[in-house]
């Protein structure tokens, strides 16, 4: 089922899909959107949490750029007995795609770290997108610092830290 992409600050719950590793999950909206994330287990305090506040809880967004296509369509699918999710853009200038899954990893490691793998690409024509990462730690309770370097960007609070790398400026 085809559904036009969203532009208001809250989606319908059924506007989401799920990602997760085991110890947590991710809530994946059709626009793109990580609305909801608790790190490192499913009973931490939140990481991304627009479900609940759309202004100060929190999201990370890929998305195509809406100033450049006003008529945006999007659906979701899991590759067959995964839990590796796919969010397709069709407009009529392209078709674009965002590829999010968790890695699990053995739970005895004791240096376990959580990841959340986003990958875009187009596969027809041309499709501009914007990415927008924006933590509302703890709730958005928590204060955080912003590390910014060639890598990508590191937020800091005094319980938790969160890396954000890419290989696109």
């Amino acid at each position: 089922m085809m559904e036009q992409v969203r532009s208001a600050d809250y989606q319908p719950i059924e506007d989401y899909a799920i990602i997760g590793d085991l110890h947590t999950v991710a809530l994946v909206g059709k626009n793109g959107s990580i609305d909801w994330c608790c790190i490192p287990r499913f009973d931490s305090p939140s990481v991304f949490g627009a479900l609940l506040d759309a202004q100060k809880g929190g999201f990370f967004r890929i998305s195509p750029d809406l100033s450049a296509n006003s008529d945006i369509r999007s659906r979701q699918l899991y590759f067959p007995e995964t839990n590796i999710l796919v969010t397709r853009f069709l407009t009529n200038d392209g078709i674009g795609e965002i590829t999010d899954f968790m890695p699990i990893r053995q739970s005895w490691d004791v240096g376990h770290s959580h990841h959340i793998i986003r990958s875009v690409s187009v596969v027809k024509g041309s499709l501009p997108f914007e990415m927008v990462c924006r933590p509302g730690f703890n709730y958005a309770r928590d204060e955080h610092t912003v590390h910014l370097s060639e890598h990508g960007a590191t937020f800091y609070t005094k319980d938790l830290c969160l890396g954000l790398a890419t290989t696109v400026p």
